[in-house]
């Protein structure tokens, strides 16, 4: 694909159509933790993770049916390739340590304290994707970072065991937050090149691939999986289904506008998946939590008027 070909795709995005996708996105991700929280409640992290895997596996007709009936070209080169599957392990990654950490924790604790990835995004895009660093941005950064402290600070702290456990989540939180980071910049590598939807085809594609190492790894390691579960299927169909959505919305909007700019808002999903979290796992009001998201949802505002629309 052209230059031109991704500036005619870039533009033909409106101000409200690029509002519309980032929204969109933010709606679907914080649906995404809760699907996956429920999930987790008839199913191991193990076994949710084995099933959210095969869940890709229909995405890939589904995209190359997309590509077919847009008439796109096929003309991969090796960075074409090469970005979406960096893209896919380090999603792949996280996805496992997140839903270890999120079945030990409450999923507002859990999904606010990875919420800090935009503060990443903001100092390795300018290495990794020559976007010059925003003092606005990283304003507004800071204060989604100090809105992941306030939902980090709102965890009961404890001693013995309990305090290592909540190490042992936070650790967990801290390198699903800088997977999520690098996995947002290589999707803005990838859409530099490639037209968004050949890069949600190659994600496809490389999502199916990785179930047969990640299969293997757990038998060697003695894991017997339990896939057999019908309520585990479903939420984890949902979540595939609003992760996927939400990631493709992503695409789109970044084939559009600076990474740092779209990951930054997109990273504002804490605050509907808190509502959710309190309406449908029943989880209780925390004012301390909820002013930590109020804090993210803050910085996503301040870096939304960084954007001349």
């Amino acid at each position: 694909m052209t230059s031109a070909d991704l500036s005619v795709a870039a533009g033909a995005v409106s101000a409200s159509g690029l509002i519309t996708l980032m929204l969109t996105t933010i709606l679907c991700w914080g649906a995404w933790g809760i699907f996956d929280k429920k999930a987790l409640e008839s199913g191991s992290p193990r076994d949710v993770f084995l099933i959210l895997l095969l869940c890709e596996l229909p995405q890939i007709p589904i995209a190359a049916a997309i590509l077919h009936g847009q008439g796109l070209a096929w003309e991969p080169s090796w960075s074409q390739i090469m970005w979406p599957a960096l893209s896919a392990l380090t999603m792949t990654i996280s996805t496992l340590v997140y839903l270890i950490a999120l079945k030990e924790a409450e999923a507002s604790y859990v999904l606010g304290i990875t919420a800090s990835y935009p503060l990443l995004v903001q100092l390795l895009a300018v290495y990794l994707v020559d976007e010059p660093l925003s003092l606005e941005r990283l304003l507004g950064s800071l204060l989604i970072a100090g809105g992941v402290f306030s939902v980090g600070f709102s965890a009961r702290s404890g001693t013995g065991e309990g305090s290592r456990r909540r190490w042992f989540i936070v650790g967990a939180a801290v390198v699903s937050t800088v997977c999520w980071a690098l996995y947002g910049l290589f999707d803005k590598k990838s859409v530099n090149i490639s037209n968004p939807w050949f890069v949600y085809f190659w994600q496809s594609v490389f999502n199916g691939i990785l179930i047969l190492p990640v299969a293997a790894y757990l038998r060697w390691r003695g894991h017997r999986a339990k896939l057999r579960s019908g309520r585990t299927w479903l939420f984890c169909a949902l979540s595939a289904l609003s992760l996927s959505l939400g990631a493709v919305c992503c695409l789109l909007a970044m084939a559009a506008a600076p990474a740092t700019y779209v990951i930054a808002i997109c990273g504002c999903y804490p605050l509907v998946m808190y509502v959710l979290a309190v309406a449908a796992l029943k989880e209780p009001v925390n004012w301390v939590r909820l002013f930590g998201m109020a804090l993210i949802v803050g910085g996503g505002i301040v870096i939304q008027l960084t954007q001349a629309l």
